[in-house]
């Protein structure tokens, strides 16, 4: 699998939803040196050769049965840039690393790129959750976006919306989202910040500002 980071269960789609985060060796050769052998192709699961944004499964098992033996499974979302070329079916791998799905829903206008799902969370409405880790590499155009996190729509016409919630200081990873019971709090870890800096060099001062050296933290988003 195209490094699996995270699986969670959603008590309101009674789907799991497993993140698969990138992997740009799956042709059969290192996409950037072209020197490092693979064993595995493309497959259903893991359609794209290069697939640098990652993308996400949704899993049902069979009779809603947690104690199965069985499961289905679909593509969600192959994550990336919309803007060049939603896809409104996904076709049989391999799929061009510049194409996107997201569930079906093809509004161009409506959607937010996203790239290297990492963490997922799900709220009390069903809504996945995905936090990012690498997205600013991955993704073409010259979007530069730092990893952040997104909302996707599960159910209803709006399935596989993606909108962003909210952007993470450079050179971060966003991880460990956590809801409280209510849903009106969400806790984030912010990894990392100014990983691409140097000591003497940073590129970031999160979260004291000031040009003081950055610091991994944890932070809690609320509704006010």
């Amino acid at each position: 699998m195209d490094r699996p980071e995270d699986i969670e269960w959603n008590p309101v789609t009674e789907r799991l939803y497993l993140a698969l985060t990138n992997n740009d060796r799956r042709a059969g050769v290192d996409c950037d040196s072209g020197e490092v052998p693979l064993r595995h192709g493309v497959d259903a699961a893991n359609p794209r050769p290069d697939n640098r944004t990652g993308h996400l499964l949704e899993i049902a098992e069979v009779g809603n049965d947690p104690g199965g033996v069985e499961f289905h499974w679909e593509l969600l979302l192959l994550c990336g840039d919309p803007s060049a070329g939603v896809l409104a079916h996904p076709p049989p791998p391999p799929i061009p690393s510049r194409l996107t799905y997201f569930a079906g829903y093809t509004r161009m206008d409506q959607l937010s790129a996203m790239g290297c799902p990492d963490n997922l969370a799900i709220d009390p409405a069903g809504n996945l959750w995905v936090c990012t880790d690498g997205q600013t590499r991955a993704l073409d155009g010259g979007l530069s976006l730092n990893d952040g996190v997104y909302v996707v729509e599960l159910q209803g016409e709006h399935r596989g919306r993606v909108r962003q919630f909210l952007s993470g200081p450079r050179g971060c990873e966003i991880a460990g989202p956590a809801f409280t019971p209510d849903g009106s709090t969400l806790f984030l870890s912010v990894q990392h910040p100014g990983q691409d800096g140097a000591t003497r060099a940073a590129t970031s001062d999160w979260p004291d500002r000031g040009g003081r050296p950055p610091r991994a933290s944890v932070i809690a988003v609320s509704r006010i």
